[in-house]
């Protein structure tokens, strides 16, 4: 149990900084500011839902489908380690990710959307709430032999997790107001150190599955 609960609390703190608060208020922001409040309410809890609905497909489809396609979960938590890596260096690198051209591009995505529900599903939702690395971390999560109380619990953290996406996005635009840039870029670089020590772990503890050549004196 304790180690269940090590791994939990592991698999939270990698969807929190796959997440990425800091970047995530100011993607909504940009992208919900043209619609009235009651509509950033309604975007807020439908990225939210749709957050959940993928986050627990993956959870209890995820490990069967590794199955039929064949592929071993070592192998899927190197090629996952990589990707949480390679989202995590642009965080670190990047001081300042929210700039001017990043907002740009969100507002010509809301321009181009006559629907603020596609807006929600692309790009909301997809990629900015759930890429790859958090698919990879989910189906991770669920072990090498699956099974009821570790598909509960991560399901409970995914829950969770949907509760701070909801609570996240709909504060977003008074906070943004309230908080500087470079707050909010320190926060965003603080996510991805934290982000890149997970990715190493991970990788570290798929190469040791994979390669038990390794792990021995």
């Amino acid at each position: 149990m304790v180690q269940l609960a090590r791994e939990m609390l592991l698999l939270g703190i990698s969807l929190l900084t796959l997440f990425n608060p800091p970047s995530a208020m100011v993607a909504f922001a940009t992208l919900a500011s043209p619609y009235p409040r009651d509509v950033q309410g309604r975007m807020a809890r439908r990225t939210a839902a749709f957050y959940a609905a993928t986050i627990l497909l993956v959870t209890w489809a995820g490990r069967p489908l590794l199955g039929v396609l064949g592929l071993s979960l070592p192998a899927l938590r190197v090629a996952g380690g990589f990707v949480l890596l390679l989202a995590a260096i642009p965080m670190v690198t990047q001081y300042q990710r929210s700039d001017a051209r990043k907002e740009a591009e969100l507002e010509a995505v809301a321009a181009r959307s006559s629907s603020w529900v596609q807006v929600v599903a692309v790009p909301l939702t997809f990629p900015i709430s759930i890429g790859g690395a958090t698919v990879a971390a989910v189906i991770a999560a669920t072990g090498s032999r699956p099974s009821w109380d570790r598909a509960i619990a991560t399901s409970i953290v995914c829950v969770v997790m949907t509760g701070v996406v909801w609570l996240t996005l709909g504060s977003s635009i008074p906070l943004t107001r309230r908080i500087s840039r470079g707050a909010l870029a320190a926060l965003n670089a603080f996510s991805g150190l934290l982000l890149l020590c997970i990715a190493f772990q991970v990788i570290a503890a798929g190469l040791r599955d994979l390669l038990p050549g390794l792990s021995r004196p």
